[in-house]
This record gives C-alpha cells, sequence and structure tokens, in this order.
C-alpha cells in the first residue's frame, strides 16, 4: 500500500469513527429526550413517535434535511395527516423540530467532543452560521459564548470542591 492510500484508510477510519461516536450519543440522548416528552404530553402516542421519527430521520447521515415529508413516511401516513393531527394537539411540526434541535444541540455541546460545524452539520442547518442564529434566539448567546460560559462555571465548581 502506497503513503497515499494509507493516509486516506486512516482518514476514512476516522470519519467512520466519529459518526459511531456520534451515532452513540445520539443514542444516549434518544433514550432520556424521549423518557421527557412521555413526562411532557402525558404519554400521547402520536407525538412520541413524531418525536421519535424525528429523532431517527435527523441521525440520518445520507440526507441533508429532515422535513415533514421524511417524518411522515417514518410514520406511514401523508404529511398532510401529519400537519392535521399536531394541529389537533395544538402545535406545530417546526416547533417539534425546533424543541428537538435546541435540546440536541446543548446536550452535544456538553458532551465538549464536537466542534460547531459538526453539530450544525448533524442537526442539518443550512450552514454553521444559521446555526449560530437559531441558537441565539434559544439562548440568548452564541454556542462559543455559551462553552465559555459552561467552561467558567465548570471551573468555578472545581474551586470550591478542591
Amino acid at each position: 500500500m502506497q503513503f497515499t492510500e494509507t493516509i486516506y484508510v486512516e482518514l476514512i477510519q476516522q470519519l467512520f469513527n466519529r459518526e459511531v461516536e456520534m451515532e452513540i450519543e445520539m443514542d444516549r440522548f434518544s433514550k432520556k429526550f424521549i423518557r421527557d416528552i412521555k413526562i411532557d404530553h402525558d404519554d400521547d402516542l402520536f407525538l412520541i413517535k413524531v418525536y421519535e421519527a424525528m429523532l431517527t430521520t435527523i441521525k440520518d447521515y445520507d440526507s441533508e434535511r429532515f422535513n415533514a415529508s421524511k417524518v411522515s413516511s417514518f410514520l406511514f401516513i401523508s404529511e398532510r395527516t401529519l400537519h392535521r393531527r399536531l394541529n389537533e394537539k395544538n402545535i406545530s411540526y417546526l416547533k417539534i423540530k425546533d424543541e428537538v434541535r435546541k435540546k440536541l444541540s446543548i446536550y452535544l455541546l456538553c458532551s465538549e467532543r464536537y466542534a460547531i460545524k459538526e453539530i450544525s452539520h448533524f442537526l442539518k442547518f443550512n450552514s454553521p452560521a444559521s446555526f449560530v442564529v437559531s441558537f441565539k434566539r434559544w439562548y440568548f448567546c452564541t454556542p462559543k459564548e455559551w462553552e465559555n460560559i459552561n467552561f467558567y462555571n465548570d471551573q468555578e465548581k472545581i474551586k470550591t470542591i478542591t
């Protein structure tokens, strides 16, 4: 094997390992998130399935975006039926999508394993800039500012313990 082929193989292995790590993180998050959703929505089976479908479609690395069409096909219903049934429960698809992205973004930032660019790509944002705009809307600071605040708080905790 030539030198360039070795580098190429190593690069593919690193990328694959990164995707596997993200998959494991996603599974951990999904279990906790669905448990919280069951509590928040009084075990509403349809809403739980919508959230599960959304989490499953967001993990799809082949897809650039996740949308109502993908989620509805996962649930074996039409997109119109998905919107109608959500409307009956006074919730919109976009609100659920936003909630999933919001909570997952913090979870991934807390893991301190992923760059903002990776998180924005994983959450299917068009660009890291659009992720930062959404993050600021959710938390009133940028992901980088949030990381710095979180790092500072962790350092303060360490000081009080020692």
